[in-house]
Order: structure tokens, then sequence, then C-alpha cells
């Protein structure tokens, strides 16, 4: 099933020359966070006044799909020492990465075999995927000249 999105963000009155470059940070920036979680979306429109930033993205699925990868891990010759027994950096990237030495793979890559396992990238409900991460899009624009008021650090 398919949603809307809208975010509204109110600031003081923003110069004219700055509004189309804001517009496009905001609208870049949803697509790249829906396109890296590879959220399913029909359009994203972002729309302004000179107090008014609205992006509203249409179509938005409301879950992310389960995926899976391939994490490479190191040579196989770090991997495992000369009696073919795991070696510390086999078992800190299996530690790291939450798997066992069975969950292992062997791929070549280029001459040389490496270390590889499957990483399942569980569903997640977008509207909580989005909650985590527009204050650190808000955050990430950028304007020729900023304010700041009572010394506060946003």
């Amino acid at each position: 099933m398919k949603d809307n999105f809208l975010l509204e963000i109110g600031v003081e009155e923003m110069p004219a020359a700055y509004v189309e470059s804001t517009k496009k940070q905001l609208k870049s920036a949803f697509e790249k966070l829906l396109n890296e979680n590879k959220v399913v979306f029909d359009g994203i429109e972002v729309e302004s006044t000179p107090r008014r930033f609205a992006t509203f993205v249409r179509g938005i699925v409301q879950e992310t799909d389960e995926t899976s990868h391939k994490v490479k891990g190191p040579s196989k010759k770090i991997a495992y020492d000369e009696s073919g027994k795991p070696t510390k950096a086999l078992m800190g990237f299996l530690r790291g990465q939450g798997k066992e030495e069975s969950d292992v793979t062997l791929d070549l890559v280029g001459n040389e075999e490496y270390v590889f396992v499957e990483k399942k990238v569980e569903q997640k409900p977008v509207s909580e995927l989005i909650k985590e991460e527009v204050s650190g899009i808000i955050k990430s624009i950028v304007f020729p000249k900023t304010m700041r008021w009572g010394g506060k650090k946003l």
C-alpha cells in the first residue's frame, strides 16, 4: 500500500536568492535517503514561500523491503592461518557482522579469495526511517550566509 509524506519547514524570511538552492538541496537529500534505502516512491516535489518549504513525497510505500547483500571481509590469507584455523582478523570481522564461522563463504575477487557473509536488512516502516533521518536532512541544508541566535548550536 502506498501513502504520501509531507514535511513543512517554517523559517524566518528567506532571501529570494536562497530559495531555489534550498529546494534543490531538500529534493536531493530526500531522493538520496529513499534510494539508498530502496524505498519505492512515485515522485518528490518541493514548493516554497518566503517563510515555508514544503517537501511532498507522493506514492511512498509504507515499509522497506527485506533485502540481503554480501559483506566483504579479509582475504583468505589473512582470515586463516597455515593450518586452516580462523585468525583474530576473521573472528573480529564475524563478531562485527553478528555471524558465525559457518556463515562464511569464499569468493574470488581479482586473483585473490576473500571471506564474505550474507547480511540481511529487515523490513522497516518508512515513517520510522524518515523520522530518524529528517533532522539530519534539515541540518545539512547549506546557505551562502547563515544566522544564529542565542549562542545555541542546533
